[in-house]
């Protein structure tokens, strides 16, 4: 059987594994979105000459990139995160610390 700390970087070596995968999958997504906006922005703003073109297109990018940052942290991880306070304060209040007047009471 195989101690503790051979298991625990046995996982630690899948977590890396998986965590590389997904990257690498997220990585692909993004090439595909890159040129699908790319293409959406050529329909929307008519074919410009040069420098001009290219940073009304990175303009628009990034506010749409802004908004769509704002609306996932705001609504989709903030539910999360406001679960994971719940229980992180419910926790607190069943483990409450001796302060030290409880201390000297029992002295």
């Amino acid at each position: 059987m195989a101690s503790l700390e051979e298991q625990a970087k046995e996982f630690e070596i899948k977590a890396v594994m998986i965590s590389l995968i997904v990257s690498a999958f997220g990585f692909v997504a993004a090439l595909f979105w890159r040129d699908a906006i790319g293409a959406f922005i050529d329909e929307v703003i008519p074919e410009g000459q040069g420098l001009g073109y290219q940073f009304i297109a990175a303009s628009i990018v990034t506010v749409m990139a802004v908004i769509v940052i704002f609306v996932l942290t705001k609504y989709v991880a903030g539910f999360s995160m406001k679960e994971h306070v719940k229980k992180i304060k419910s926790n607190i209040k069943k483990k409450k610390p001796k302060t030290r007047k409880t201390e000297k009471k029992k002295k």
